[in-house]
């Protein structure tokens, strides 16, 4: 998993996305993840992009036994690995509401 855009633009995604989707090339959970977070995440208009930890020794440690995470990164809420569809729209619209918005 390199760095992918769900916008498919830009180069700074920091500064272009509110979440960031937290894995590694060849691993199956994350892939599970991006089937749930990519259709959540487009319903609400929001775009987001995905992380590998393997090319950062800092994201290892912090996340080398907990991917996939989801980030927020506005408010630095996370969502770790497990979760379903339901808990995952459950998380945001409790964030949605935590944050003024939805």
């Amino acid at each position: 998993m390199s760095l992918q855009y769900a916008d498919k633009g830009g180069s700074e995604p920091m500064k272009r996305s509110d979440w960031v989707l937290y894995g590694t090339s060849g691993c199956h959970l994350c892939e599970l993840a991006v089937a749930l977070v990519a259709p959540a995440l487009q319903a609400r208009a929001e775009s987001w992009w995905e992380a590998d930890i393997a090319e950062n020794d800092q994201l290892v440690a912090l996340y080398g036994v907990r991917i996939p995470v989801l980030r927020h990164v506005p408010s630095a809420a996370e969502l770790g690995w497990p979760f379903d569809a339901e808990t995952l729209e459950r998380w945001l619209d409790g964030l949605a509401g935590r944050m003024g918005g939805g």
